[in-house]
């Protein structure tokens, strides 16, 4: 009898953590979960909580292309982030669920972006693994205890303590992790750990008093003067925290106040992709560009450092423009023999045009040229800000993106020939030159979202069919240096969604 293999409602698919402790198991790769036994499970469970695994440097590579088989991408970790360690990301689309493998090869502890301390542990803490009733191979309890009283001396801010108390948390997780222990396993552990030490570490872990207050204080003279052979040095502890502030600090930002808000914030907490992303939204009026951007940016923002633009020239300066036409028109009206023009061709960027007039006839809107040329600058301050944040490795996404020739594809709005007076052409060629500028960055990938003009207007009332016909038809014809995916934005939202979070991960 054959059996069919392919996972089904009653034989779910396995998750990507699963596969790759599979995959980490049949290639003969030994590691270990090495943090505590509690955070198993929501690691598992994927999503912002991250997967430690501890191998050894020998089989780095071979734990690499577990990774690789199980469906991971590796990515940059966070600015000042543990040293000797890599990110590897996998999508369950099923699930609609990100998990994050932090791949270790030596452990290191201590203060956020110095971790000054190694603790090498890393063959006895693999040898010494036991099976979780997870299904992967943790700490043993011994291990644990010993790996949670050390990074206890050297993470006092993660247990919420003090450098020479413990918090009641973290008090208690160290007298449960103690209780769960088998004495003569303990004490090969710790002389294996602390060689010559052995017998003093484990007194100290087995005294009475530990981990009170004055228990906690003989082990952490302990601690610290076992392993201080194995801290980093102080000027290369200096130089990793330094890092961090090079790229925008804190201190830096308050310093600067007001101005900091145009500085590319630093990704100190998500990951990153080398070379950056930048995905871009574009269509007519009413396609979900935003509702779209916005649902990525989230989707990314957990685990990545991610942000979005938005480059269009924003819905109240439309309206504004709409009502500053037509309150021009109705003091026009009432006090010269003008008439408004006819409602015929796409509307032109404050209101409605008179496609029949000569253009000496025509009237030059200078506050709209200067608002248009304001918009491209805009723009462009907009793009270099991303350039910088591309080269940092941030995920882009933007809401709309200019096209260098069509003008309701958010490109040029000064439309001048021949007949309109000098300053005009000037205006217009300047403005071209920004957006030839702008378009230099180049996005990765393009969504083109088109829809029926009948729904664009059932989606936005207030928008003429004439203009959302135009806007259709030059989102059609727009192109990019960029793949382009055409998507029909009148699916249902979670079907587009899904085609687009799918491209995206494809992409990175």
């Amino acid at each position: 009898m054959t059996v069919d293999p392919s996972p089904t409602a009653a034989t779910p698919a396995r998750s990507p953590h699963a596969r790759l402790v599979d995959a980490l198991e049949a290639a003969g790769v030994p590691y270990v979960y090495w943090k505590a036994h509690r955070g198993i499970a929501r690691a598992l469970a994927g999503g912002a909580k991250d997967l430690d695994l501890l191998v050894r440097p020998a089989s780095l590579d071979g734990a690499r292309a577990c990774l690789a088989r199980a469906g991971y991408k590796r990515f940059g970790l966070p600015v000042g982030a543990v040293p000797e360690s890599e990110a590897w990301v996998a999508w369950d689309a099923t699930g609609d669920r990100f998990f994050y493998a932090h791949l270790h090869w030596a452990i290191h502890v201590g203060r956020p972006t110095l971790h000054e301390q190694t603790l090498p542990w890393t063959d006895a803490l693999i040898d010494s693994a036991r099976r979780a009733p997870e299904g992967l191979a943790a700490l043993s309890p011994e291990a644990e205890l010993v790996v949670l009283a050390a990074r206890g001396v050297f993470e006092p801010g993660r247990w919420a303590g003090a450098p020479e108390r413990l918090s009641a948390e973290a008090e208690a997780e160290l007298r449960g992790a103690r209780e769960r222990v088998d004495a003569g396993a303990l004490e090969a552990l710790t002389e294996r750990l602390f060689g010559a030490s052995g017998r003093e570490a484990l007194a100290r872990l087995s005294a009475p008093g530990f981990p009170g207050e004055a228990g906690w204080a003989e082990w952490r003279a302990f601690a610290r003067e076992a392993l201080a052979p194995h801290r980093v040095p102080f000027a290369d502890a200096r130089w990793r925290g330094a890092v961090l502030r090079s790229m925008g600090s804190v201190g830096a930002r308050r310093a600067l106040g007001e101005l900091a808000d145009a500085l590319p914030p630093p990704p100190t907490s998500r990951l990153r992709r080398p070379g950056g992303l930048l995905v871009a939204f574009v269509g007519p009026d009413g396609a979900g560009k935003s509702t779209l951007t916005e649902a990525v940016v989230g989707w990314l923002g957990e685990l990545f450092a991610t942000d979005s633009l938005y480059l269009g020239r924003g819905e109240w300066v439309s309206r504004a423009q709409q009502v500053a036409a037509e309150v021009k028109w109705a003091l026009l009206e009432r006090v010269t023999d003008r008439s408004r023009p006819t409602d015929s061709g796409p509307a032109d960027d404050d209101g409605r045009r008179q496609p029949d007039a000569s253009p000496r006839e025509q009237r030059v809107r200078w506050v709209r040229d200067a608002s248009a040329l304001a918009l491209a600058e805009r723009k462009h301050r907009e793009m270099r800000r991303a350039d910088v944040m591309r080269r940092r490795g941030w995920i882009l996404v933007t809401d709309r993106f200019p096209h260098p020739t069509e003008r309701l594809c958010d490109g040029p709005a000064i439309v001048a020939d021949g007949e309109d007076p000098a300053i005009r052409r000037g205006l217009s060629a300047v403005e071209r030159a920004v957006y030839r500028r702008i378009t230099r960055s180049k996005p990765d990938l393009v969504f083109r979202l088109l829809l029926p003009v009948e729904e664009s207007i059932r989606r936005k009332p207030d928008h003429r069919a004439e203009d959302v016909r135009a806007k259709l038809a030059a989102a059609e014809r727009a192109e990019f240096d960029a793949k382009i995916i055409t998507l029909q934005a009148d699916a249902p939202l979670e079907q587009v969604l899904q085609r687009v979070k799918t491209a995206v991960w494809e992409a990175l």
